[in-house]
């Protein structure tokens, strides 16, 4: 028998696609809360909360973030443009500005996140955002008698509109801590200034 005839039939071991990016399998729900510590470049006297809630599913999922301040605005009518008050006409009086600061914020911002892997979401946000400053000021009569306090709104400082969200969630098995920055004016006007504020908070998966 001829061995140079004899075929042998070799089985094809079937190759494994190379995935580059593994698949994250995970479906949960979130909620976190937590606050607002401070606000780059910007007064921010009063304590602001922030809560994130959203799900994930797989490698991507929604958020929704709100930031709200604890404290509501003064009562006022008068409006303060640079170090003076524009609409004051009382008689007979003075005012000086103190060193009291009073802020409101509010903040809606739905969100996207893409998982880089089952513990590290980026994140994205637009929605809508406002944020007011007022300061205190002492009233005086001519002779230099305190008669009463005011509160005026400092117009530049204060803005409403369109606002950005940017940050990283993170999970650890059942915890979940989520973090951002947010812009409010991307699309202000000449005379009034941006505001930027960070948040962070703790929570669990669902």
């Amino acid at each position: 028998m001829d061995s140079s005839n004899v075929k042998v039939a070799v089985e094809e071991v079937p190759k494994k696609p190379i995935q580059l990016i593994k698949p994250i399998e995970q479906n949960l729900t979130f909620a976190t809360i937590g606050i607002s510590p401070f606000s780059p470049g910007g007064e921010q006297s009063n304590l602001t909360l922030s809560a994130h809630v959203g799900k994930i599913l797989g490698g991507w999922g929604y958020g929704l973030t709100v930031l709200y301040g604890l404290e509501g605005a003064p009562s006022t009518n008068y409006a303060a443009t640079g170090t003076l008050i524009d609409n004051y006409t009382t008689p007979n009086s003075n005012y000086k500005f103190t060193s009291e600061t009073k802020t409101t914020r509010l903040s809606v911002i739905p969100s996207f996140l893409y998982g880089m892997n089952e513990h590290i979401y980026l994140r994205a946000g637009m929605g809508y955002g406002s944020r007011s400053l007022y300061w205190a000021a002492d009233e005086f009569n001519f002779a230099g008698t305190k008669t009463g306090s005011i509160w005026a709104k400092n117009s530049y400082a204060s803005l409403s509109g369109l606002e950005l969200e940017g940050g990283i969630n993170l999970l650890f098995k059942r915890f979940h801590i989520a973090t951002g920055i947010n812009y409010l004016g991307l699309l202000k006007s000449a005379d009034t200034k941006a505001y930027s504020d960070l948040w962070l908070s703790f929570g669990l998966n669902f």
